[in-house]
């Protein structure tokens, strides 16, 4: 009889499995390899430090999905998440994604797909959140471009939103937003497209304010279907 039969497999020692960095082998040889559980990280010992295979840091800069947030939405269907993957539910009149801005990242792309408003002529609007969930309401600034059959230049001061594009099906783009979790002002740009315009926008919030959550919200009508996924730039 194996020791699985005898103990059960669920219970046995998982070789190379760790669950913190704390549980980090203390004397480990160089090429040793181990999956650590909290980070979900295959990392190997180069002899110096843990690394990721191929890299020679443990964490390299770059870009990498938050798969840390939750979501809240009002409206319709709730909107779900799914190892970062946003979907938005069924008539949903805003959908928030909390805890996606974080020590790690200064600057983040906001990535949407497939997103269907129910009017269209409306404008998907956003809002930074801070850790009270208190939505930012005032201090918004920006400029953009959006071309259709003519071209169109906005611009607004004070506003209480930044804006980029939605039309009745298929938006699609990307925000790029910058220090939303430092203590100073956070800075955004994004290209955007729908069945109706390309819109190209950028702009400040002035107040200088830790934020940790996006409010995104049709400014008519409601949203239905597609994904939103928040990626981070890796400081360190």
């Amino acid at each position: 009889m194996g020791i699985t039969q005898q103990i059960g497999a669920s219970s046995l020692i998982k070789a190379g499995v760790i669950d913190n960095t704390a549980a980090r082998p203390a004397s480990p040889y160089e090429g040793q390899v181990i999956f650590q559980k909290d980070t979900d990280q295959l990392l190997v010992w180069n002899g110096t430090a843990w690394v990721i295979p191929n890299s020679p840091a443990q964490n390299p800069q770059g870009l990498e999905l938050v798969t840390t947030c939750t979501v809240t939405s009002t409206g319709g269907t709730a909107a779900t998440v799914s190892a970062g993957v946003v979907t938005v539910g069924t008539s949903n009149t805003s959908v928030t994604i909390q805890n996606c801005f974080n020590s790690t990242y200064d600057a983040y792309e906001i990535v949407l797909s497939n997103v269907d408003g129910s009017t269209a002529t409306s404008a998907l609007v956003h809002q930074l959140v801070d850790s009270g969930g208190t939505a930012a309401t005032t201090n918004y600034k920006s400029t953009g471009f959006f071309m259709t059959y003519v071209s169109t230049t906005v611009n607004g001061i004070n506003q209480t939103t930044w804006e980029t594009s939605l039309s009745a099906t298929n938006y699609g783009g990307k925000v790029s937003i910058f220090n939303p979790f430092l203590t100073v002002p956070t800075y955004f740009n994004n290209t955007t497209t729908d069945d109706t315009y390309l819109r190209v926008y950028g702009g400040t919030h002035t107040t200088a304010s830790s934020y940790v959550s996006l409010k995104l919200a049709p400014n008519t009508g409601t949203i239905t279907g597609g994904t939103i996924r928040v990626y981070g730039f890796r400081n360190s």
